[in-house]
């Protein structure tokens, strides 16, 4: 069986051109020819959704017709390589019996000889296991069982990781679309990326993938960034101003009699009770100490915040609507990246080069499609 060679990536998944146009793809052809269908005449979606009577999903009614061929052809490569992964682990487990007998023949070869009254020996009186021809013959065949199960184990687990990751995008593809069943979807190709003289497609598929990782990274901390010093010191100015406003007591009995003329407000506060048979836990109200500090000394209470707010927030942090327009602007940017690198990737099968799709990727990006604007 002819060994497919992957390029290692972490959950990615690759297609394997197709013989012919029009043929359905094997992870056998490599002839350079695309591995999807041509579109038709009509590449207009079906406007109605169904289920198949097996009640499997039918990408093919809410899909312009090259994506759903790129789709099905994701969905059977998962289906190939489960074949390929079951036969290399049964290779690998031949090896594995194999290489065992072997090192068993050869192991025992070694005791009889060593059990012998006068084995042969060495110059440096080790025993000379070699002056058998059989244990010649042994060792040769222990070094070819050996060397065939180390490449039945490569084999194997490159096919096992090769099936996980295409089981998981054609998987995640497939519920991503359920999600989006009412859509009306549209044929969105990009350019692919240009090879510069000795570059390969690899390379230049990585380079891209290094620039969605890095606006990945630069949106991950900008999510979590701090807000602005002004944004920090806006949000502090009305948290002061709401817990002065909530400590002014109430004085309209000040001129009574009343025994408490002043009436401070108070709020829920957990109250343990101790007794001797053990404690109680309730709820009481009682006087705010923050908000009736903040009262009675409002310029201290307000200027004590806002140091510490400052102190606190970086003065050069992006404000809300800085942050969000550079957020909009890294996502536009990693979609073009990726439906580049898909468009790099399709041309590279093309060219008989298998690249390992992103299961990280956009949906969208991998099926080379967009939403019809106005759905």
């Amino acid at each position: 069986m002819a060994r497919i060679p992957f390029h290692r990536t972490n959950l990615q998944v690759g297609i394997s051109p197709s013989p012919t146009a029009q043929a359905a793809p094997t992870p056998f052809a490599l002839s350079g020819r695309s591995a999807f269908p041509q579109p038709t005449a009509d590449d207009t979606p079906l406007p109605s959704f169904s289920r198949t009577k097996f009640g499997e999903f039918d990408a093919a009614e809410i899909l312009p017709a090259e994506a759903a061929a790129k789709f099905r052809a994701l969905k059977q490569r998962a289906e190939d390589l489960l074949l390929l992964s079951r036969a290399a682990s049964d290779q690998l487990r031949e090896a594995i019996a194999e290489k065992s007998a072997a090192l068993v023949g050869l192991q025992r070869n070694e005791a009889e000889t060593a059990a012998m009254l006068r084995p042969p020996k060495k110059d440096d009186g080790e025993i000379d296991f070699a002056a058998d021809p059989a244990w010649k013959t042994l060792r040769a065949r222990a070094d070819r069982a050996i060397a065939a199960y180390d490449r039945a184990k490569i084999l194997a687990d490159e096919r096992g990781a090769a099936f996980t990751a295409a089981k998981a995008i054609s998987g995640a593809l497939e519920r991503w679309l359920e999600r989006h069943t009412d859509a009306t979807f549209e044929a969105a190709p990009a350019k692919a990326a240009t090879l510069r003289k000795g570059e390969t497609f690899v390379q230049v598929v990585d380079a891209i993938r290094a620039d969605i990782a890095a606006r990945v990274s630069e949106a991950d901390a900008l999510k979590t960034a701090p807000v602005s010093r002004a944004e920090a010191l806006a949000a502090a100015e009305a948290y002061v101003a709401r817990t002065i406003e909530a400590g002014a007591p109430d004085l309209r009995d000040i001129a009574s009699r009343h025994d408490k003329p002043v009436a401070w407000p108070n709020t829920p506060a957990e109250v343990v009770t101790f007794t001797k048979e053990g404690s109680i836990n309730g709820r009481a109200r009682t006087t705010d100490p923050i908000a009736t500090f903040a009262w009675l000394n409002p310029t201290g209470f307000r200027e004590r915040i806002l140091a510490a707010v400052s102190e606190e927030f970086p003065e050069d942090a992006l404000d809300a609507g800085a942050k969000a327009e550079r957020l909009a602007q890294l996502a536009g940017e990693i979609e073009t990246l990726e439906r580049i690198e898909e468009r790099t990737i399709a041309t590279a099968e093309a060219n008989g080069v298998e690249i390992l799709r992103r299961a990280e990727a956009s949906p969208l990006a991998i099926l080379e499609i967009r939403i019809r604007k106005g759905e």
